[in-house]
This record gives structure tokens, C-alpha cells and sequence, in this order.
């Protein structure tokens, strides 16, 4: 399977009376990858991790979803890693079979997507997202989508050849060591 291309980006909240900047990952990929993707998220039982080639964007961290939580949820975050001998961002997926279940519905309506132009968010106004959370621009579909895996600044938040790889050893996380109110009991 080839997974969809994550890409690294920002955005801001810029309001009279708020103002944030947040990570917002832009996802590229064929009609062919969304159908694909939407169908892991539906009908995956374990964790699914996938290290993306050089410059390919972030790597992904699917968690298998969580059963005994309070409420429905999905929850979206981002984190340093060093794997691979290469240091880069890594997506974090979670959340309910429910939750799962509405993120794979996303990625099926954006398959069907026809004017490259449109696009569909996930984001502060998706009542499952635990917050804090990075959100998710998926692009309507296109045939190359490789071309939007080039490296740009936005790829890291900080200068990360000043980190040292013997302190970002790669650790398997489940829900608990995640950040955030997560509603598991």
C-alpha cells in the first residue's frame, strides 16, 4: 500500500480576541491511496506505523483503536522521533472505532473530490478532537503527489540538527502516555 504523503505545515488563528499558530498537516495523496487509507482506518485491530522515505514526509503512527472509552473520540498529535537514522516528525493517530470510523468517512468523501482546488478539514470544529490536537488539510486527490514531499521549513518546529540522537531513542506509545485529556477509563 502506498499511504498518503503528510506534509508539515502551519496556520493561524488571527482573531480580535484569540490569536494561536498550530500545526495543520496538509495529506496529498491518489484517489486510489485515500480509498486504501480510509479502509485501514475503518478495519485495523493493531498499531500500524509506517516511516516515510527521505523527504516523503511525516511518519505515521496509527494506534489501534480504543475500546472502554468514556465518549467517541479521535485524537491527533505530532512528536519528534529519531528512527531509521534520521530524525523527523511523526503523525499520531487514535481515537474510538467510532472515531476511526468518522476520519475513514472523511477520506472517502475527499476520494471522490474532482477540482484539485477542494479540500476537507479536521479540526477545532470536529467535536470528537481532543484538544490540543494538530489538524488535518486533505487535498483533493491528484495523480502525482509525490512532488509534495519536498523538504521545506515547516518540516520540523525547531533547528533539529542541534539534537542529539542518543536522546530521542524511538518509544512505542499507547493511549496513556499520550497528552491531553484522553476520555479512557
Amino acid at each position: 500500500m502506498k499511504f498518503p504523503v503528510f506534509k508539515r505545515e502551519s496556520m493561524s488563528f488571527c482573531m480580535s480576541n484569540y490569536f494561536a499558530r498550530n500545526t495543520d498537516v496538509w495529506v496529498y495523496g491518489d484517489k486510489a491511496s485515500f480509498k486504501e487509507f480510509s479502509h485501514i482506518l475503518k478495519t485495523h485491530k493493531k498499531k500500524i506505523k509506517n516511516v516515510a522515505g527521505n523527504a516523503k514526509g511525516m511518519d505515521l503512527l496509527i494506534l489501534k483503536p480504543q475500546t472502554g472509552g468514556s465518549k467517541s473520540f479521535i485524537v491527533i498529535h505530532e512528536r519528534i522521533v529519531y528512527q531509521s537514522g534520521r530524525f523527523n516528525m511523526e503523525l499520531i493517530i487514535g481515537g474510538s472505532q467510532r472515531g476511526f470510523d468518522n476520519l475513514s468517512k472523511l477520506f472517502e468523501r475527499v476520494s471522490e473530490f474532482t477540482d484539485s482546488r477542494d479540500h476537507a478539514h479536521l479540526d477545532s470544529d470536529e467535536q470528537m478532537l481532543i484538544l490540543p490536537s494538530v489538524f488535518l488539510n486533505i487535498r483533493a486527490p491528484i495523480k502525482n503527489f509525490d512532488e509534495f514531499s519536498e523538504e521545506n521549513e515547516n518540516d520540523f518546529p525547531l533547528d533539529i540538527s542541534e539534537l542529539d540522537p542518543n536522546h530521542w531513542t524511538y518509544e512505542e506509545l499507547t493511549y496513556s502516555d499520550l497528552f491531553g485529556r484522553i476520555p479512557i477509563r
